[in-house]
This record gives structure tokens, C-alpha cells and sequence, in this order.
């Protein structure tokens, strides 16, 4: 029998369902009689995101069903997300389900998120997002966003499940594609080079931006994207933290230096200092406010448009995108002033 963390690491070099190559009762059994959660999460969406994949980012393909409903039924049971190692190299032998609410490196809640993104049906998603049992809360958008982009994979193809919800879900919601977008493009400070990497190295990438800019076109969701406005956090508490600053300290030794350069005579003095550091408490919100803003991304595009222009012309990237190119235009066309 196929153990779970045999299956994870096939799962982490394979590309796709077909390429993995295990039959479909050997996926389900290791799936479901895996113990180790730190194996059972990381294997939940690493086989949805392949299954979401294999479908060209789109609707399930009919054959995957039985695993993809097996994989919604294992994480719809998990209702506490456990400490992980997120160096993870092998398999733990730890099944403690200690609560890490608070810990910003642990990501187990987000990766059961993402598995179940993938294999909800459409239709169900705006309930399940929306459910106050629900044990995925986030304090804000911009939160739930940071997490997300902690793995570039799961920022892309999550933002895949979210966007055709964009008219379902409340726009008041953490969930909602807008928000969520537009917040992660103001962690990345808006920068395009992250956009340009992300074409290059991940499948999802493409295939995310074409569709955000047609919504952006779209005269039904267009205004929904045109009128996003940062929802209000209420004021928070505050946490302290302490950075590292040198402490100004007399010279220990000094040194004087006399160089002779022909007949000229250079004199400089080194002061060798004891380098010491104190403590300096920095307190910062203990939420993440909300600050996406609609008008910084138009600036992201306009320099998205002219880059790819660039590259497409040196053929530096795939062909495929003058697809997005074209898209860009038609964006500019709308949103930029000539």
C-alpha cells in the first residue's frame, strides 16, 4: 500500500494527474488513511491543485470526481489547524493539533483553504466562504491576503476559485476577488517585475491575469472593480516589537596610518569600535488595514503593457501572450486618459 508522504513526494514532482500515474482507489485510499497532518494538508492541495490543473483551471474533470470529493470531505472535517514545520523534508511523527491561530509562519489553515477552493463546486462556494461556523476568519482582507501570497502557487490558483465569485460573494467580504486582489497587488507594491516572474515560472500565472483583466473590461463587473474602496478595520490593539539599533560607542583602538606615495605623505585614522546593539520597542497594529487602491493597479497595467511589448519583440516570453497583450491594450483603452 502507497503511504501518504510516498504519494506527497511523487505528487510534489509531477506536474500533472496523468503524469503522477497511481490509480485512482490507491490516491483516495493513502489519502484517507493518512494520520500525520502535516502530510494530509500539504497532500490535500498539492492533488487538488494538480486535479485544477489537469482542467485547464476551469471546471473539475468528471474522472477526478471521486478524488476531489474525497479530498472537500477530509478538509470540511478539519476543524483546528495544527503546528507545522514549514521547512517540512519528512515525514513527522507529531499529530498534535495545537491551536497556532497567532503564528504568522504557520500556513495549514491555508492550505486546507486552497483544497477546498479547488474542489467545491462553484455554486457552493459563496455559503461556504460566508458561514459563521466557518473555522477560516481572517481580521481583514489584507490579512488573508499576506497569508496567501506567502506561496505563490496558492495566491494564483486560489485567486482562480475566487474570481468567478466576484457578483455571489458580499463585496463586504474578506473573501471577495476584488479585495483580495487589489490587496495583494499593494503588498507587492505594486511592482511589475512580480507580475513578469510570476508569468515565467508559474502555469496559473497567465491564465489569472487574462481573466482579471477581462473582468476588469466587463461592463457587469467593471464598476464592482472601479469603485473598491479599502473596508475600515476597527482600531486594534497594538503589539509590541523590539528591532536591533547600534548603540554609539567610544573607540576601543585608533589607529593612524601614514602612506608614502613618492614624495607625498597621506595620514588617515581608523577608530576600531565595539559594535553594540540595544533593544528599541516599535509598536505596530496588530491588524493589517486594508489600502488597495483600483487607480495604482491601472499604473501597474499601463507598465505591465509596455513591458511585455518589449519582451514579446525580443521573444523573451511565450507567444501566447500577446493573448494578455491585447487584453492589456483594451484595459488601457477604457481606464487610461489619452
Amino acid at each position: 500500500m502507497l503511504s501518504g508522504y510516498e504519494l506527497l513526494i511523487k505528487a510534489q514532482c509531477s506536474e500533472s494527474m496523468n503524469s503522477l500515474g497511481i490509480p485512482e482507489d490507491s490516491v483516495i485510499e493513502a489519502l484517507e488513511s493518512e494520520q500525520r497532518f502535516d502530510v494530509k494538508s500539504r497532500l490535500c492541495e498539492r492533488i487538488a491543485f494538480l486535479i485544477y490543473q489537469d482542467s485547464n483551471f476551469g471546471l473539475l474533470a468528471p474522472s477526478s470526481e471521486p478524488i476531489s470529493t474525497c479530498i472537500n470531505r477530509l478538509c470540511k472535517s478539519i476543524t483546528s489547524f495544527p503546528i507545522e514545520n514549514e521547512t517540512f523534508v519528512g515525514p513527522c511523527t507529531s499529530s498534535s493539533t495545537t491551536s497556532t491561530e497567532n503564528d504568522g509562519s504557520n500556513h495549514s489553515k491555508e492550505r486546507i483553504l486552497c483544497a477546498l477552493l479547488l474542489t467545491t463546486p462553484k455554486g457552493d462556494l459563496p455559503a461556504l466562504l460566508s458561514s459563521s461556523s466557518s473555522p477560516f476568519s481572517y481580521p481583514s482582507a489584507a490579512s488573508f491576503s499576506q497569508k496567501l501570497l506567502g506561496n505563490d502557487e496558492r495566491f494564483l490558483t486560489s485567486m482562480l476559485a475566487l474570481l468567478p465569485l466576484i457578483e455571489e460573494l458580499d463585496p463586504s467580504s474578506i473573501f471577495h476577488p476584488v479585495s483580495v486582489f487589489l490587496e495583494s497587488m499593494h503588498l507587492i507594491s505594486y511592482d511589475c517585475e512580480v507580475l513578469i516572474d510570476w508569468i515565467n515560472s508559474e502555469l496559473a500565472a497567465s491564465s489569472l491575469l487574462l481573466r482579471v483583466l477581462k473582468s476588469n473590461c466587463n461592463e457587469k463587473t467593471r464598476r464592482i472593480w472601479k469603485d473598491y474602496v479599502p473596508k475600515k478595520i476597527p482600531a486594534s490593539l497594538t503589539i509590541t516589537t523590539f528591532r536591533d539599533e547600534p548603540v554609539p560607542t567610544n573607540p576601543q583602538i585608533s589607529l593612524k596610518i601614514i602612506e608614502h606615495v613618492g614624495d607625498q605623505k597621506m595620514t588617515k585614522t581608523i577608530h576600531l569600535r565595539d559594535q553594540k546593539f540595544q533593544k528599541v520597542p516599535v509598536e505596530k497594529s496588530e491588524i493589517l488595514r486594508n489600502c488597495g487602491y483600483f487607480g495604482k493597479w491601472v499604473e501597474m497595467v499601463v507598465e505591465l503593457r509596455q513591458r511585455l511589448r518589449r519582451l514579446l519583440a525580443a521573444n523573451l516570453v511565450a507567444g501566447t501572450l500577446n493573448l494578455v497583450l491585447k487584453w492589456c491594450d483594451n484595459f488601457c483603452n477604457l481606464f487610461v486618459e489619452n
